[in-house]
């Protein structure tokens, strides 16, 4: 189904803002990673990242997980001899700036990167994208998860933006593919229902739901919705449960484990969707009685306390958050991956300076990483294993997907969910 652009630019936004509200608050100041290691290296090849790390849409995990994926990725590079072009070996370095939620300071960081001469680019600053973005299309290669981005790589195309990439797929087959993905796994899954609180991005993700269902086999049951806000959505709740259904997406806003702890007791549906939720989050919630609760990803959902051994020292290198927080490991994983693209990129290019060159080389680019196959699109989004954390009172499922809409996980891990959940 496609959506009317404006509309589908807000729900972009809700979607890939999923688990901003109600999480662990995090910062950064300006620094770098990467750095000279005595003349081991040719030259430097400088990435920045322009991120809202305070103010007021700092905060967030998500966008504080970008940085640390990036990292490992970068040691690891730097570690192995760097990028190697024209007989030359190169190492990364990562400069951070933090946007601080001001459009002079995105603007101005923007700037500066240019006349540095900084050619690679993560935008994460979810309020002031297109201030950033506007200085560096023509001259820097951008590449983020933000809405606008997405957006403008959905529906304008990547023709238009030549030099612009997500490390992540587009929204519309992601939410598709999340739903397949759940019926594959709960084949007893039947009945689809929505429960969100009300305000335009969450109506305009209503919008997709019912064609969602339709093409994961599933009947829509229809939405409820709670006023901005609300700390009591219990009317709403008994509402939706009336309707029997066996699965609801649960949007809660900034209240999101307290909404979803008054649907596990009211008993809401066998099944709820929350996108993102980490161990912190699910365990917030409480009991989680006779209820599933299903957090869906973009990238395998593998936390401290819930990987299989042979991945352990591969998710400790990602690291965490200030005060020892699991990170969003989904976008963390994305983003270590899309540097081992971009590395691959400049190196079939030849080039370190020609970013229109390294642009070309991008897609059909696929990199055999610990976390499976990443693969550049031509669109200039990038698929890889998704995955989705089945959790209930007793145990906690990692189910994995070598590709968004897969019906049959390729891997399957167990653990208790009290073990998850200890610190």
């Amino acid at each position: 189904m496609k959506l009317p652009f404006g509309l589908t630019r807000l729900m972009a936004l809700l979607v890939i803002s999923l688990a901003l509200v109600g999480l662990a608050a995090c910062g950064d100041d300006e620094e770098t990673t990467g750095g000279t290691t005595g003349g081991a290296f040719d030259g430097t090849i400088k990435i920045a990242q322009i991120a809202d790390d305070t103010g007021i849409a700092g905060g967030s995990p998500i966008t504080a997980s970008f940085k640390p994926g990036m990292e490992a990725a970068i040691r690891q590079i730097n570690a192995a001899g760097g990028v190697k072009v024209g007989g030359k070996s190169y190492q990364f370095e990562l400069i951070n700036r933090d946007a601080r939620s001001d459009p002079t300071v995105a603007l101005a960081s923007a700037r500066e990167m240019l006349d540095q001469k900084v050619l690679f680019v993560s935008l994460a600053t979810f309020v002031w994208f297109d201030f950033a973005y506007q200085q560096l299309k023509d001259s820097a290669i951008t590449f983020m998860v933000l809405p606008q981005g997405l957006t403008l790589l959905q529906f304008e195309g990547a023709q238009a933006h030549p030099l612009l990439f997500s490390p992540v797929e587009m929204v519309l087959p992601i939410l598709t593919g999340w739903a397949k993905e759940m019926k594959g796994v709960f084949p007893n899954i039947k009945r689809y229902g929505y429960l969100a609180e009300d305000n335009p991005l969450s109506r305009a993700v209503e919008l997709a739901m019912a064609q969602t269902a339709k093409d994961a086999g599933l009947e829509y049951v229809g939405p409820e919705f709670a006023p901005l806000g609300s700390v009591d959505w219990s009317v709403q709740i008994t509402n939706l449960k009336a309707k029997t259904p066996d699965l609801v997406y649960v949007l809660g806003g900034a209240n999101a484990s307290q909404v979803v702890k008054q649907a596990v007791d009211q008993g809401l549906a066998t099944y709820l969707q929350i996108p993102g939720f980490r161990p912190e989050d699910i365990g917030a919630v409480g009991n989680l009685r006779n209820t599933t609760i299903i957090s869906v990803d973009f990238r395998q959902p593998l936390y401290r306390n819930a990987t299989p051994n042979n991945l352990v020292k591969d998710v400790q290198s990602l690291g965490t958050l200030p005060g020892g927080a699991n990170l969003q490991t989904g976008f963390a994983i994305s983003y270590y991956d899309w540097l081992h693209l971009l590395k691959q990129a400049i190196e079939k290019a030849g080039t370190v300076t020609d970013v229109k060159l390294i642009a070309q080389a991008m897609p059909g680019q696929t990199y055999e990483g610990p976390f499976g196959t990443a693969v550049a699109n031509p669109n200039h989004s990038t698929s890889g294993p998704t995955g989705i954390i089945a959790a209930t009172a007793s145990d906690w499922k990692v189910f994995v997907f070598d590709k968004v809409g897969d019906t049959t996980p390729s891997q399957t891990f167990t653990f208790k969910t009290a073990d998850v959940l200890k610190p």
